[in-house]
């Protein structure tokens, strides 16, 4: 479909012209169902029908005069959109309506925050679940341990994560992964016995830890995931890149934390709204060409980032909050 005229009449036949686009970068929206009204000020508003938006976020509806003309001085209509996906309403331009619409009504382009960037948005706004690793610890013998919660023997790392996150109680627990003992002390100060462990026992645990090093034991504390986006960046080319774990295309940004999310190595990654082109450098201290990208495109990478400017793209960095903070 083409862009026409915002408005056309063919004797009491209308013809409306529009284009939906992403307000964060002004791409069209196919797919969202648009709803099409005429503001009365007077009794109930007009009804003039719905159209779903095709390639490049166009879209196009044919009405009657008739629909809106319900008083004689009634000959243009005052237009609104209600704009939705899958029975989400996304926007309501009621209180902004286009006033006495006709065929002088220059083009129409309505922007919306799109379905992806909203999700996207609710899993900034929110915080998901993990477990993040703590290698070579186990509780100290030496500390309190009445926050234990309980024990399994012969678990797996994801079977111990699945007891654990059916009791909101534990914020973590040890894995071992080779026998330990942890002996009792007599005396003024002392500690009990905490007992005999054997590889894929695990100990479970509420509140804060107390670790001490046991390089037969892991610890998995349980952390309040979230995504800080960080506008107009992306991995500086002259960069060290040996921090990237992988490349993927033509993902949304909600797509991409959730791989990220999968993955405890990911940190953060950047994500492409535009063609960039990171070019090679010759000499000493010089960078290699890390490629072309495009609309889609994702790098993602752990350890601690390091952004340069980037108007074709945006990074998301990982912040792992423990419980207890």
């Amino acid at each position: 479909m083409s862009q026409k005229n915002a408005i056309s009449v063919s004797g009491d036949q209308v013809i409306l012209s529009a284009r939906i686009v992403d307000t964060q970068n002004s791409r069209g929206i196919e797919g969202l169902l648009v709803e099409v009204f005429d503001k009365d000020f007077i009794g109930k508003d007009d009804y003039l029908g719905s159209a779903i938006t095709q390639q490049e976020g166009l879209f196009e509806l044919h009405f009657k005069q008739s629909a809106f003309s319900d008083f004689s001085m009634d000959k243009r209509p005052d237009l609104y959109f209600k704009i939705s996906h899958q029975n989400e309403l996304l926007l309501n331009t009621r209180e902004h309506p286009i006033q006495n619409a006709d065929e002088k009504t220059p083009d129409i382009l309505v922007t919306v925050t799109s379905p992806d960037e909203r999700k996207t948005a609710a899993k900034l706004s929110g915080a998901t679940m993990g477990w993040e690793k703590v290698a070579d610890v186990a509780q100290y013998k030496g500390a309190d341990w009445k926050n234990e919660v309980r024990r399994a023997a012969n678990v797996t790392m994801e079977e111990a994560k699945k007891i654990a996150d059916a009791d909101p109680t534990i914020t973590y627990f040890i894995l071992l992964r080779e026998p330990m003992f942890l002996e009792g002390k007599a005396g003024p100060n002392g500690y009990t016995e905490k007992g005999q462990f054997n590889p894929r026992d695990a100990v479970f645990f509420s509140g804060k830890p107390s670790y001490g090093s046991a390089p037969q034991a892991d610890a998995y504390e349980k952390r309040k995931i979230t995504w800080e986006k960080k506008e107009n960046s992306a991995q500086y080319k002259g960069a060290d890149w040996s921090n990237e774990i992988f490349r993927m295309n033509n993902l949304t940004p909600s797509m991409a934390i959730e791989i990220a999310e999968n993955n405890p190595s990911i940190t953060y990654f950047f994500i492409c709204h535009d063609t960039m082109w990171l070019e090679g450098k010759e000499g000493p201290g010089g960078w290699s060409e890390k490629g072309h990208f495009h609309d889609g495109d994702v790098v993602f990478f752990s350890g601690k980032p390091r952004y340069g400017g980037a108007p074709q793209a945006n990074a998301f960095e990982k912040t792992a909050t423990p419980l207890w903070v």
